[in-house]
């Protein structure tokens, strides 16, 4: 029998999606996720790790309250949603690799709005 993957920050209302779809449970997972990121959020300005991190996460945050928005909306709305938390994921990535990341993170973002 093969084993399930380990989810690095499991949450089981997004696992359950897979096999339980509805607007309800789509919003309640959401919500889940939204909570976890804002236990998250605190604000420690200590390193240029953390503020890019934090940067990242509230853009995650915002990307998902849009998910929960447009959930009956045109599928191109979710799907603009979806290419940019699959985008987040590669810069959270990319921040975390080391400081010459995280300058050249934020000499990229300098002057963008999201931030």
């Amino acid at each position: 029998m093969e084993q399930p993957e380990k989810l690095r920050y499991p949450i089981q209302a997004v696992v359950d999606l897979a096999t339980n779809f509805s607007r309800e449970h789509f919003e309640y997972a959401i919500t889940q996720c939204r909570n976890v990121i804002s236990q998250v959020l605190a604000e420690d300005n200590s390193s240029e790790q953390q503020i890019a991190r934090v940067r990242v996460l509230k853009y995650v945050n915002l990307q998902l309250a849009r998910a929960v928005r447009w959930v009956d909306q045109e599928a191109d709305l979710m799907a603009l949603v979806l290419r940019s938390l699959i985008e987040l994921r590669f810069w959270a990535h990319f921040v975390s690799q080391g400081q010459s990341s995280r300058h050249q993170y934020f000499e990229k973002i300098e002057h963008t709005v999201w931030c």
